[in-house]
């Protein structure tokens, strides 16, 4: 017992736990402003119960691998009450006890526990028992070598702990040393870190079981229930803004030094959420780079393969030829063929043999399409496609033969389209229309239009150049004479050809007006 009578503001050491230890009874004498406190033996800053100038409720307590049980007695006076510890143990570490005194008169305390000394379990039918010999501590004194502390007024009490909801399994009080005459049972662990360092996580403790004082596999429990882990809230305030990174994009080059760019955000991970965007004079660090370097390496050439062309031959061995040039490995542009090693050059020539066409007809296409027909614009490709074979069995008479020859629903193409680039605005000419008269001279008209990607292109081209619309025709050509026998058959009719503006359409060149009214179209000097 504690024989201190005037105690400081402070905790106060009573007694230590051994490990091991069972049948735990911790008892204060009277009524007083003081509570008992437990603290880890081999971790001074570690309390389990009372600790750090904070008051826990009564109530179960998960403890060095036993189930303590806090009362505390109290009255309408603020802080006057009476508290009691008791523990079945055995524990698997040792603690201390401690009184945390809020008055300055010592009241008090009792203490007791058991430890085993030895035991030996039965061999045979002819050995003889040993059975527990225990030592009961009780009313142990501590020299009264009080820790003073600081009391911080500001200090919050802890939340209420939720009591565990399965009942702490009971011991017979001998306890052999023999882990093996145990029951294995659930016991629950203490608390593990917090899932997070900031913005609220979870932590859980984890049940194991145990056969006496020693953990064992999870199958050993299995005739019992596991209780479900218990989790509580912890670390449940804001986190400091830092830097989010995101992934870094790729390389714009492959070689020859390239940059790549990721994004780069001041974000603050609350407990309420959701997660906020903060300016960046808030991360209280130096903003990590969003751009840097990359594939420095030197670039070299590379060998660029086209597709092989057809075999030289229809029938028989031939040649097939493909083109092979040097490329920037970076750009894949075309270089000069000393950019690449010629070592490891591809072949751009290989025989081949061709039985497709031997001993009967077909179409031969040259591999070779022609130039464009134009330089800008729209224009079209021709090759030449030929009806090659022997008509005997002889492969020396082959030749090319007549397109009858050959199946025509399978000739390829010999035009395809083709495009270059868009023609500049230029001058586009129609077709010249029939001249207006046959003889002593008349005249044509086309139509002259500027146009620029296929629509036209008002002021956009050269007037300078401007090919003509009008030209004069049949000039030198004379008019022959008026047969006798030319004469108007129908005068009314005829007369009509004069008058605006039947005398503009030309009726004359119809070859029915001109039998009818041959006078009348032989006066107009039109074609008759």
């Amino acid at each position: 017992m504690l024989t201190d009578k005037v105690l400081l503001l402070g905790y106060y050491p009573i007694a230590v736990i051994e490990e091991g230890a069972t049948n735990i009874h911790v008892q204060q004498t009277k009524l007083a402003k003081s509570y008992l406190a437990i603290q880890d033996a081999n971790n001074t800053n570690h309390y389990y119960l009372n600790g750090n100038w904070t008051v826990d409720p009564p109530g179960l307590y998960h403890i060095a691998g036993t189930v303590f049980n806090y009362k505390r007695e109290s009255t309408a006076t603020r802080h006057l009450g009476k508290g009691s510890l008791y523990a079945q143990g055995p524990t698997t570490r040792p603690l201390v006890i401690y009184m945390l005194a809020w008055a300055l008169k010592n009241h008090g305390f009792n203490y007791s526990y058991s430890t085993p000394i030895e035991y030996k379990k039965r061999c045979n039918p002819d050995c003889t028992w040993k059975t527990w010999r225990t030592d009961v501590i009780d009313a142990m004194s501590l020299p009264p070598s009080p820790k003073l502390l600081t009391v911080n007024p500001q200090k919050k009490k802890k939340e209420n702990v939720v009591p565990p909801t399965e009942t702490p399994v009971v011991s017979p009080s001998n306890n052999p040393g023999d882990n093996s005459i145990y029951t294995p049972q659930w016991k629950e662990g203490p608390f593990g870190s917090c899932s997070k360092s900031c913005g609220g996580g979870i932590k859980t403790a984890e049940h194991h079981c145990q056969q006496g004082l020693q953990i064992v596999a999870d199958s050993e429990c299995s005739s019992v229930v596991k209780p479900v882990n218990r989790k509580k809230k912890c670390r449940a305030y804001d986190c400091p803004p830092s830097w989010e990174l995101g992934p870094w994009s790729s390389c714009t080059k492959t070689c020859g030094g390239g940059t790549r760019t990721r994004k780069v955000k001041c974000w603050q991970t609350t407990v309420t959420g959701p997660d906020e965007k903060q300016p960046s004079k808030f991360c209280s660090t130096v903003q990590p780079a969003t751009r840097e370097s990359c594939n420095l390496g030197i670039c070299w050439g590379v060998w660029e393969k086209a597709k092989w062309e057809p075999c030289t031959k229809g029938c028989g061995h031939g040649d097939q030829k493909r083109r092979v040039y040097c490329v920037d490995s970076a750009t894949r542009k075309e270089q000069n063929d000393t950019k690449c090693d010629v070592n490891t050059k591809p072949k751009e020539q290989k025989d081949c043999y061709n039985r497709q066409h031997c001993n009967k007809t077909g179409w031969y296409t040259d591999p070779l399409w022609g130039p464009c027909s134009v330089t800008c614009g729209q224009g079209f490709e021709t090759r030449a496609v030929v009806c090659y074979g022997s008509q005997s069995s002889n492969i020396d008479d082959r030749k090319i033969l007549e397109d009858g020859l050959c199946d025509p629903t399978t000739k390829p193409e010999t035009t395809k389209s083709c495009t270059k680039p868009i023609c500049p605005p230029q001058w586009v000419i129609g077709n010249w229309t029939n001249c207006t008269k046959t003889c002593t001279g008349g005249t044509q008209l086309r139509t002259v239009e500027c146009m620029y990607n296929g629509k036209p292109a008002v002021d956009q081209c050269d007037y300078e150049v401007r090919p003509f619309e009008i030209r004069e025709c049949n000039k030198h050509l004379p008019c022959t004479k008026r047969p006798s026998e030319c004469v108007d058959r129908k005068q009314q009719y005829c007369a009509l050809f004069k008058i605006p503006p039947h005398n503009k359409r030309g009726l004359c060149k119809y070859i029915r007006n001109r039998r009818i009214c041959c006078k009348t179209c032989h006066d107009m000097d039109e074609d008759y």
